[in-house]
């Protein structure tokens, strides 16, 4: 039975360390950040939610602090993700409303037009 739980805690605190690099490989401002990251790491934390839902006695008290953690780090990307994608929405539609009242004003031209046709 030891040897069981024993197994059991390995394997559970390599989920909780495989989910802590994938965290740890989303934050990394050189690579950039992907959704397909992001559901990813969603999947991982999710399936963390599962085993300790289903198998809570192989876990301790520190690797429930642990997942705790994970999805509070997850938690802080996702909103900066979110607010990153929300600024460059935002910027596009400045510039998408500069242009249709410069359009509405006829003060510019497509840039590549020729009107002399």
């Amino acid at each position: 039975m030891s040897i069981l739980t024993f197994t059991g805690c390995n394997n559970v605190q390599s989920d909780i360390d495989r989910a802590f690099a994938s965290l740890d490989r989303v934050e990394d401002p050189s690579r950039g950040l992907t959704n397909s990251d992001l559901k990813s790491l969603e999947t991982q934390i999710a399936d963390l939610d599962n085993q300790i839902s289903e198998h809570r006695e192989e876990f301790s008290e520190d690797q429930i602090k642990q997942v705790g953690r994970i999805k509070g780090r997850f938690a802080a990307v996702t909103i900066k993700k979110g607010l990153n994608d929300a600024k460059e929405t935002l910027k596009d539609w400045d510039n998408q409303i500069h242009g249709f009242f410069e359009g509405i004003s006829g003060t510019e031209r497509h840039p590549n037009a020729n009107y002399d046709k």
